[in-house]
């Protein structure tokens, strides 16, 4: 009599495995954005300033005693498509013109 409770048992450890490796791949897939990983370049450099994504795909930047800054992020995007060297170039110059503007 145990032998359909075993099988149940298994069926079920096995449907809530499959179900934690489906869930945590999903989201370790999630495709990054260009905000996302402009604003948290941003961060990286100045802590203490506060990047807001706008819904026009740009990226509002409140700094502490400076006025609000935004940055165009389709443009740094076209860069970064043609290489690194590129890519490096317009992100140095966007962190540089948000230390200063």
């Amino acid at each position: 009599m145990l032998y359909p409770f075993k099988i149940m048992h298994s069926l079920i450890r096995a449907a809530l495995l499959t179900a934690l490796v489906f869930g945590t791949l999903s989201a370790c897939t999630e495709a990054p954005s260009w905000q996302k990983l402009l604003a948290s370049k941003i961060k990286e450099h100045y802590p203490s300033y506060d990047v807001q994504a706008t819904p026009d795909g740009a990226l509002k930047v409140l700094r502490p005693n400076l006025p609000e800054a935004r940055v165009n992020v389709d443009e740094i995007a076209q860069f970064c498509q043609r290489g690194p060297k590129d890519c490096n170039y317009a992100t140095d110059q966007m962190l540089l013109g948000l230390q200063s503007q």
